[in-house]
């Protein structure tokens, strides 16, 4: 993505984790399915958690 700056052992390691975030970022979409909207129901629902955490009650 251009970046203009930079030794070529940073430019490696940034270009590295780019393809390490799409493959990760693909496993997720297409694999794990893990968001996906058809499985919504059976997840978790800890919208309380972080509530509790900020109200100094600690995880509920």
């Amino acid at each position: 993505m251009g970046e203009a700056r930079g030794s070529r052992e940073l430019k490696g390691f940034i270009s590295g984790l780019r393809i390490w975030m799409r493959g990760y970022q693909d496993w997720v979409d297409l694999d794990t399915q893990r968001y996906s909207a058809r499985f919504a129901d059976q997840d978790a629902n800890d919208q309380g958690a972080w509530k509790s955490i900020a109200d100094g009650r600690g995880l509920p």
